[in-house]
């Protein structure tokens, strides 16, 4: 951690200077006295907000590139929880909304690419490629295109979906990334074969 001393009202260049280069930002200038609310609300709300928003605002304009996380479910245990709601013992499901995911396998997309790239290492038919892999981080504005917004987090509540059908996902991250990369290289086994013939 390193710590600058600054005035977010004046320094605006130099507070998006260092939000550019920082992982995380935790913007916690504010004034918290009850007794200025009342005698100076005007000024609280410069500060609290109006010198806020420009903090916020380079936070969007910088701190995306691959943070955004997602709970990963392995395709296997979204399968198992559907078989569940449509077997529906007892009418249990009859106008239930279930959520489906992992939230033990909840990974930003940067750190998904970093797993995959080393677990390609373990396998000949990947690891030459993989060495030569060089992730490039870039926001997902421009990737997507102006306009884009994503959710920095989205972990599913499965508590009702656990409850009612009996069910739990099981598959960890690793293996349900395992399984893909042994599915994949079956299937180029395959093509390759079949290219051969």
């Amino acid at each position: 951690m390193h710590f600058f001393e600054g005035d977010i009202t004046i320094n605006k260049e130099w507070v998006e200077y260092h939000i550019r280069k920082c992982d995380v930002i935790l913007p916690l200038v504010a004034i918290a006295t009850p007794a200025t609310y009342v005698k100076q609300p005007l000024r609280v709300f410069e500060l609290d907000f109006e010198a806020n928003l420009p903090i916020v605002r380079s936070a969007v304009k910088y701190v995306d590139g691959g943070l955004q996380k997602r709970a990963f479910t392995d395709i296997d245990d979204g399968i198992d929880a559907l078989v569940r709601m449509i077997d529906n013992p007892a009418d249990v499901a009859l106008g239930k909304i279930y959520n489906i995911g992992n939230p033990k396998n909840n990974f930003s997309v940067r750190e998904l690419a970093q797993m995959m790239l080393k677990l390609a290492a373990e396998f000949p038919e990947y690891a030459s490629n993989a060495e030569q892999v060089k992730l490039i981080e870039t926001s997902s504005g421009a990737y997507y295109g102006e306009g884009y917004q994503d959710i920095q987090n989205r972990v599913p509540s499965i508590d009702n979906t656990s409850a009612e059908l009996n069910w739990q996902p099981t598959i960890g991250m690793d293996e349900a990334l395992r399984k893909i990369f042994k599915a994949y290289r079956n299937h180029a086994a395959e093509a390759r074969a079949l290219a051969a013939a």
